[in-house]
C-alpha cells in the first residue's frame, strides 16, 4: 500500500492569492464551505491549485485540528487502491482486534480529498457513497462496519457529470459530492493576481521548505504576467524556485527566470557540444580515456549532481530535473541513490503531474 501524507492545520499562506474577481467569488465559497459539513467538488485544468482550495477550506473549518489527507486516484488503482483508501486487515485478525490503516481512517475527524475522482471504480464508489450515507465504512478482511466522520472533498479535472451520463460514476454518489462546485480557472485567465501569488509562492517556500527569503525584481514580474502559464500555478511555483536556487542575491533578476518557451540555457548545467569527431578518433579516444561513459552513467550523475545543488533536497531535485515524485524515486533506486532529505512522499510539483 502506497504511503500517506496526512498534514495538520493549514497555517500557511492564503490558497488563492490575487484580487480578481474569480478570487473574490473563491473566497466567498471558502467561508462558507469552512463554516459547513458538506462535501464539495473541485474542478478545473490541472495545475490550477484545487488543492490548495480545498486545504484552504480544511484549515478554517472546525476540522482544522484533525488530518487532511490528499489522495490522487489517478496514480493507483485496482485492489491497491482499495488497500490504500480503506486499509486491510490482516489474514485471520477478523476480530477487531488489528486496526485497518487506510487513508479514510487516517482521515477520522478531518478531511480527505480526492483528487481526479472520476479515476475510481465502482466498488470504491460504493463503499464512499456509504459513508456519506451512514457514516460507516468496510475494511477488507473486516467482518463488521466501522464508524468513520471523515470529509470528503473531490476533484477532477474533467466534468464529472458527463461520466454519471456514460455510466461510469454513481449519480447518487455525484449528488453528494457537487453538494457545493467550484471552477478553477487557469492562470493566465486572470493573470492580475501573479504579482500577489508569486509574492505568497515566495513566502510559503521560505516559511515551509527553509528555502532563501528572496523577492521579485519589477523586470522579473513582467516577464511573469507576460507569460502564458500553460502547467498553470505548479509551473509558477516550479519557476520561482528554479530563480530561488540559482539566484545568490536577494533580489530575484530576469536572469534568474527560465520559461518554458526561453531559449536561455540555465546555469544548471554546462554542455559544450563539440564537432562530431571520425571514427578513427573515436577509437583513439576510448582508448585512451579506458572507458566511454553510457547514457546511464552520465544520467546518474546528473542526478548526483543536481542532488548535491540542492542538498540533498529531493522534492526540489526533482523539480529541478522536470520529474513528478514516483518517476524520481523510481530513478533513484534505479541507479542507488538515496538521501536523508526525502521530501513530501506525494509530489505535486513538476509539468507532468504537478498538485491538482
Amino acid at each position: 500500500m502506497g504511503t500517506m501524507r496526512i498534514v495538520g492545520n493549514n497555517s500557511g499562506t492564503e490558497a488563492v492569492a490575487g484580487m480578481s474577481s474569480w478570487v473574490m467569488s473563491v473566497r466567498r465559497a471558502v467561508a462558507r464551505l469552512a463554516g459547513t459539513a458538506s462535501c464539495a467538488l473541485i474542478h478545473g485544468p490541472i495545475g490550477t491549485g484545487k488543492q490548495r482550495i480545498a486545504r484552504e477550506i480544511h484549515g478554517r473549518s472546525r476540522r482544522a485540528d484533525a488530518p487532511f489527507v490528499p489522495v490522487d486516484c489517478d496514480v493507483i488503482s485496482g485492489t491497491a487502491l482499495l488497500d490504500h483508501l480503506f486499509g486491510c486487515v490482516a489474514a485471520g485478525r477478523k476480530d477487531g482486534s488489528s486496526l485497518p490503516d487506510g487513508c479514510f481512517f487516517a482521515a477520522d475527524g478531518g478531511t480527505i480529498f480526492l483528487a481526479e475522482v472520476q479515476q475510481l471504480d465502482f466498488d470504491a464508489q460504493a463503499r464512499i457513497l456509504c459513508l456519506l450515507q451512514r457514516g460507516t465504512i468496510a475494511a477488507e478482511g473486516r467482518l463488521r462496519l466501522m464508524s468513520v466522520d471523515v470529509r470528503v472533498i473531490a476533484a477532477t479535472t474533467g466534468n464529472l457529470a458527463d461520466e454519471v451520463a456514460a455510466g461510469r460514476f454513481l449519480p447518487q454518489l455525484y449528488e453528494l459530492l457537487a453538494a457545493e462546485t467550484i471552477g478553477v480557472v487557469p492562470l493566465k485567465d486572470r493573470c492580475e493576481d501573479i504579482p500577489l501569488l508569486a509574492a505568497a509562492l515566495l513566502a510559503e517556500m521560505h516559511a515551509e521548505r527553509g528555502l532563501p527569503a528572496k523577492r521579485l525584481s519589477a523586470e522579473s514580474l513582467r516577464l511573469l504576467c507576460d507569460y502564458d502559464w500553460p502547467g498553470n500555478i505548479n509551473e509558477l511555483e516550479t519557476v520561482l524556485e528554479r530563480a530561488v536556487l540559482q539566484q545568490r542575491g536577494d533580489l530575484i533578476g530576469p536572469s534568474s527566470i527560465i520559461l518554458a518557451d526561453d531559449a536561455r540555457p540555465t546555469d544548471l548545467v554546462s554542455i559544450t557540444i563539440a564537432p562530431m569527431p571520425s571514427a578513427e578518433q573515436d577509437d583513439n579516444d576510448a582508448e585512451e580515456a579506458g572507458h566511454w561513459p553510457s547514457l546511464a552513467e552520465i544520467q546518474r550523475e546528473h542526478i548526483v549532481r543536481t542532488l548535491n545543488f540542492t542538498d540533498g533536497d529531493q522534492q526540489a531535485a526533482a523539480r529541478l530535473l522536470d520529474m513528478d515524485w514516483l518517476q524520481f524515486q523510481r530513478q533513484l533506486d534505479q541507479y542507488g541513490l538515496r538521501t536523508t532529505n526525502k521530501g513530501p512522499q506525494i509530489f505535486g510539483n513538476s509539468t507532468r503531474r504537478k498538485a491538482a
